[in-house]
């Protein structure tokens, strides 16, 4: 046998008992799951960047049941039961979260210890958005404040940040995004859309909330049950994360359906797979339905606030969900209290998956259109009729966030 023909089977040889103890004798083999995932890590990668990537993952759960084992070291999970044994307080974050410059913020602390600590160095803070949230929500300087986030003009991309402390508190990655998804789905249904509008006007005439034309406050936005229901469901339905994967504890490991997965393990799931749960939801968990937090039991309302996913879970949650959610109530009641209409014209039957760049002029006509990079790709229209009843000063000038 020649030396390049003995490489090559030697080669192949290693390859296949590779192949062999990952797939039936590692010790994540017991879990169900496709076969190149058991295989090889490059599944979970070309997965990662797949446009369908939450759809494929719905499929695998349909198909495995509520674990699947997605890479040779890493687990998916579909159970909200699950959410607390996998992000308890001593699970550290993988390299998924490794930020691309060398710099970190809270959200990229992988070991929780630091984590912990560099949680504690802001809290400070917090307390004084807590205030801020209850005292000084009413003004159009916050919305200044709010809408030059967006804007490209005003960004200086791939700029190191030290701390990262203004993007973790501010809520700068997950609040833009939340907000287009709420507008989009709302716009897009009629019917809750005029539900939407028949309350605002009610509340208007009712003194619950001041004339449309004015500044809504935070307070008064949240007195609105239908709108609180729109955004709510537009959180379980669209949300902006992706998979939050976690590391099982060193020493213990976790036990998943009475499976022991050995420490080291990566196991991850998602709001967007949580929210779709349909033993959580129901069975039209696929379909956008704000009704259904107007319908629920306080049992059930309870359930789904404990498993609550859109700003993380446990120990790690957004340290200023509160006041990503005061962004989210004040901008939607604000844009909603003028009739808009949503004109579909992009290829995908339930999810926007581009950067959208939207200029809201509530005087008017007004397009929305998506962005990829340099690339224009047919988005949709978003028209706003001026109610004739009211005269709004000025306009909303959004320059550029995630649908």
């Amino acid at each position: 046998m020649s030396p390049f023909i003995f490489a090559v089977t030697l080669t192949f040889a290693i390859l296949a008992l590779g192949i062999l103890r990952r797939r039936y004798f590692h010790p994540l083999s017991r879990f169900p799951g496709p076969f190149l995932g058991s295989v090889t890590s490059l599944y979970q990668t070309y997965w990662h960047v797949h446009p369908n990537k939450t759809l494929h993952d719905t499929e695998l759960h349909r198909k495995y049941g509520p674990i699947v084992r997605y890479s040779p070291n890493g687990l998916i999970v579909n159970d909200p039961a699950l959410l607390p044994v996998i992000y308890n307080r001593r699970a550290n974050k993988t390299d998924f979260y490794a930020p691309v410059f060398d710099t970190h913020s809270t959200f990229t602390r992988k070991d929780y210890r630091e984590h912990v600590a560099s949680r504690k160095a802001i809290s400070h803070a917090v307390g004084f958005l807590a205030f801020f949230r209850t005292e000084y929500s009413y003004g159009l300087v916050l919305l200044m404040i709010i809408f030059k986030q967006y804007s490209v003009t005003n960004t200086r991309l791939f700029e190191p940040q030290v701390d990262g402390i203004l993007s973790e508190l501010a809520g700068s990655s997950v609040t833009p995004s939340q907000l287009a998804r709420v507008i989009f789905h709302i716009s897009r249904n009629f019917k809750v859309q005029e539900k939407l509008y028949e309350e605002l006007v009610a509340a208007e005439q009712d003194g619950r909330i001041p004339p449309l034309s004015a500044i809504i406050s935070d307070e008064q936005a949240h007195r609105l049950p239908f709108l609180s229901a729109c955004i709510r469901e537009a959180q379980r339905y669209a949300p902006t994360m992706s998979q939050l994967p976690r590391y099982a504890p060193e020493g213990t490991g976790l036990e998943l359906h009475e499976q022991y997965v050995p420490p080291g393990t990566s196991v991850s799931t998602s709001p967007w797979i949580i929210g779709r749960n349909k033993d959580l939801y129901g069975e039209d968990a696929n379909s956008f339905r704000p009704e259904r937090w107007l319908e629920a039991s306080p049992e059930e309302e309870r359930r789904w606030d404990h498993f609550s996913f859109h700003f993380g879970y446990g120990a790690r949650k957004c340290l200023a969900n509160n006041f990503g959610l005061m962004q989210l109530y004040k901008v939607a009641a604000e844009v909603c209290a003028y009739p808009i209409r949503c004109l579909l014209r992009y290829r995908a039957h339930h999810e926007c998956r581009y950067f959208v760049v939207l200029k809201l002029k509530l005087k008017g006509r007004t397009r929305i259109q998506s962005v990829e990079g340099r690339l224009r790709v047919p988005g949709f229209a978003l028209i706003a009729e001026q109610d004739p009843g009211h005269k709004h000063n000025g306009y909303i000038n959004m320059d550029l966030f995630r649908a």
